[in-house]
């Protein structure tokens, strides 16, 4: 670990803090405007902490796209029933999660075995792929 000022496009980890914080920066903003101006079909919006982090993206994007929750802090847990009711889709950072977490293992459910394929590389001492018989 190093010390020394936090600059731009650098991250910060606060475990077990709920920031006060919109998900959305002032770029992502005007990014996300002229990314509706294009067309585009898909939005993901990382750090979800809360529902309040979707309201505010769907009040810009007012229904030309579809919504991602990236779920990458544990504070989205507390809300997730919430968080799941406001998006389209949700996407989570397993490794990252479970490594806040300190979780052992990881069990992927899926009829192809093909998203616990995806994470097997990923696993660092977690347990191994589960496939459904």
């Amino acid at each position: 670990m190093a010390g020394g000022a936090v600059s731009n496009r650098k991250g910060v980890n606060v475990p077990g803090v709920l920031l006060p914080l919109s998900a959305l920066t002032g770029k992502d903003r005007a990014d996300l405007i002229y990314g509706l101006t294009l067309g585009i079909d898909w939005i993901a919006l990382s750090f979800v902490q809360r529902p309040e982090d979707i309201v505010e993206i769907k009040s810009i994007v007012k229904g030309r796209a579809d919504i991602v929750a990236k779920l990458e802090k544990p504070a989205a847990i507390n809300s997730l029933e919430a968080i799941v009711a406001e998006s389209d889709a949700i996407g989570v950072a397993v490794r990252g999660v479970a490594d806040l977490l300190k979780v052992a293992a990881v069990v992927a459910y899926t009829s192809s075995g093909y998203s616990a394929l995806r994470m097997a590389p990923e696993r660092k001492g977690w347990a191994r792929p589960v496939r459904p018989s």
